[in-house]
């Protein structure tokens, strides 16, 4: 994250300009990459989990470390994705003033969700089971590969 951050604000300092067209947005600066995920929330609770659960079943540490991974995502990201959307994140550190040379600068939907990308309730929470299923696999890949990294020797 802070990589990220720091290129971001680095990389504002420089002047350019797009040479290739249609050029709809008249840029004088590089422009920043999106804010980086709020990873660092779930991260902390994975090794939380991880900790308490410690010597247990594996699968039982996986399905807890997948299943708090993605709802610490959800909690701490979804408020954090609106407050990107506002108008007080469309600074120098956030970055959302930036938009691409060739989207249109009047598009109505540029601070916005548009209405195609809304789903209904049941999508999402059909959505987060399957992330949470996902991300049990992975971390049972994860804590089997820790778990055979441990027996290897030099």
């Amino acid at each position: 994250m802070a990589f990220i951050i720091l290129m971001n604000l680095i990389l504002q300092l420089f002047p350019a300009e797009p040479r290739l067209g249609p050029v709809l947005n008249h840029i004088t600066r590089f422009q920043a990459f999106d804010f980086p995920l709020l990873f660092i929330f779930p991260a902390v609770g994975m090794d939380w989990v991880k900790q308490k659960f410690a010597g247990r079943n594996d699968w039982l540490q996986a399905l807890l470390m997948g299943t708090s991974f993605v709802l610490l995502l959800l909690v701490f990201q979804w408020p954090f994705a609106g407050f990107l959307m506002s108008p007080m994140a469309r600074n120098w550190f956030f970055g959302q003033d930036s938009w691409y040379f060739d989207a249109d600068p009047n598009w109505q939907y540029r601070f916005q969700f548009p209405p195609w990308d809304l789903q209904p309730p049941s999508q999402f929470a059909l959505g987060i089971g399957m992330a949470i299923l996902i991300a049990t696999l992975s971390a049972r890949v994860g804590l089997w590969w820790g778990n055979w990294m441990r027996k290897v020797q030099r």
